[in-house]
């Protein structure tokens, strides 16, 4: 990154606009159409976010909402008939994706679940289309050591009576991290953490 993130961050944005931006978001990101996040359960979070306004913020939810703001705002400022041509919309996209990594370290060594890795692995694509070769290497590295660290490399065993739509969604997050991560690591010249 060329500059130190910002310490003091942008508000949480109205909820008409954070809507408005989770909508663009599931309809036009590449990530979104992957499936790594489930449209259905990230608004129901997201209405139950804006109706008791959650002050106290998992970090994985903080990351992975304020990505989705970054993508959906960047993405709104590009897409008719959300366009907007200033280049206000790409800062304040940058601002809220600002937020997301302000939680990073608490992502890799707190106690989260698979939406942390949710939540890395979108910061991953957002810094792809940020043209930052190293921001996106970091940030899909980590995904991975915290995709490996939670047994996405892995079958999960039959004592964790898993569902199936879980089962699923860690296949899928784990072999979307791979390609993404071998994608960014050629990419850059840079060595690949080696998935195993």
């Amino acid at each position: 990154m060329s500059r130190e993130p910002r310490r003091e961050f942008i508000e949480e944005p109205e909820e008409g606009v954070a809507w408005k931006w989770t909508q663009v978001y599931f309809e036009h990101s590449f990530d979104a159409s992957l499936g790594l996040v489930s449209k259905e359960h990230f608004k129901a979070r997201l209405r139950h976010h804006f109706a008791h306004q959650d002050m106290d913020d998992d970090p994985a939810w903080y990351a992975l909402r304020n990505t989705i703001y970054a993508s959906g705002c960047r993405l709104s400022s590009s897409n008719p008939p959300y366009s907007n041509t200033s280049g206000q919309t790409r800062g304040q996209a940058w601002r809220y994706f600002e937020k997301a990594l302000s939680v990073h370290t608490e992502l890799l060594y707190g106690s989260t679940g698979l939406m942390a890795v949710q939540a890395l692995i979108s910061m991953s694509f957002f810094a792809e289309g940020l043209g930052s070769p190293s921001l996106g290497y970091m940030l899909s590295s980590c995904a991975t050591r915290l995709a490996q660290a939670k047994g996405l490399h892995r079958q999960p065993a039959q004592s964790w009576n898993l569902p199936q739509a879980e089962q699923q969604l860690r296949i899928r997050l784990f072999w979307t991290l791979y390609i993404l991560e071998k994608h960014i690591s050629h990419r850059s010249g840079r060595p690949s953490v080696g998935i195993l």
